[in-house]
């Protein structure tokens, strides 16, 4: 079969609701509608490089088509893996479970991650190298303090349940905790046999809103940072300890009316790390493609 059966995933959280009642500035306006149906196109990946093997390794990961409703700041989403057609490049079969969580609020930008996949195929048309028995096992989580929060709405560039009517930015400063392991690959790919791996420390950075035409926003913000990293906790400062870099990118374009809303949202977050003299980088990319009506319920 040239397809991969779909998979159904559901999720159920809590929006926040003190975001909505805050009285904000002249740079921001709340949406007041409490109902919403927001369908979606998401994808998620995560994409392993070690400059051992000079080589991309990635999951056969299906693009999502989801769809979410909420009330009065409570949401439920349901999400339908599509078919997968394994003859167009995408040679290995894929075992993936990913949780990844976004939450924007006034003064704080919070991201949880867990993610485990299994079988990964090389960024080469030679099926030769690819990893069908690689295991890479990843949580974390990451939190920023936006400092113009008042001014600035990361809601507005992501949720949609805020609008900004001013261009502005504001400076982030948060940190991270993140915790790898990869197993499974041949003795010849060095650097994904065994290898464990934490990473903890602070980031920082910056943020834009730019509203360039009449309920149009363009958003961008990035953040980096040095995180301590190591492959064991308890022997955290011994001679493999390290500094390693670490990188956030947001980036969102969207038109939010006063009914539809719609627009595309991306985020990549890339972890740098070392086995010994091998440099590993992981990175979790996301797609976000949506359309969102707005109903008001008295």
């Amino acid at each position: 079969m040239p397809f991969q059966h779909a998979r159904v995933l559901l999720i159920l959280w809590t929006l926040p609701l003190a975001c909505l009642a805050w009285e904000r500035s002249d740079y921001v306006m709340e949406d007041k509608q409490n109902i919403s149906v927001r369908p979606s196109l998401q994808y998620a990946d995560l994409t392993l490089e070690a400059d051992s093997a000079d080589m991309v390794y990635s999951p056969n990961n299906p693009t999502r088509l989801c769809l979410q409703l909420a009330y009065r700041g409570f949401a439920i989403s349901g999400g339908l893996a599509l078919p997968v057609d394994k003859e167009n490049g995408k040679r290995v079969d894929s075992h993936a479970f990913d949780l990844i969580f976004h939450q924007y609020y006034n003064h704080l930008v919070a991201d949880i991650y867990y993610q485990n996949y299994r079988g990964f195929g090389a960024d080469e048309k030679d099926s030769t190298w690819d990893l069908p028995n690689l295991h890479a096992y990843h949580v974390g989580t990451t939190a920023l303090y936006v400092f113009s929060g008042k001014r600035f709405s990361h809601q507005a560039a992501f949720d949609l349940t805020q609008k900004q009517l001013r261009s502005t930015g504001t400076w982030l400063l948060g940190g991270g905790v993140h915790y790898s392991r990869f197993s499974g690959a041949p003795d010849s790919i060095a650097g994904f046999m065994n290898f464990t791996n934490w990473h903890a420390g602070l980031n920082g950075g910056y943020a834009y809103n730019w509203v360039f035409l009449p309920n149009w926003l363009l958003h961008g913000s990035a953040t980096l940072g040095l995180h301590g990293s190591n492959e064991r906790i308890s022997k955290w400062l011994d001679d493999s300890f390290r500094l390693e870099e670490v990188a956030l990118l947001r980036l969102g374009l969207n038109h939010n009316g006063p009914a539809w809303g719609y627009g595309l949202s991306v985020i990549v977050h890339a972890l740098f790390m070392h086995q010994e003299e091998i440099e590993i980088s992981s990175t979790v990319g996301q797609i976000d493609l949506f359309v969102m009506r707005r109903f008001a319920l008295d």
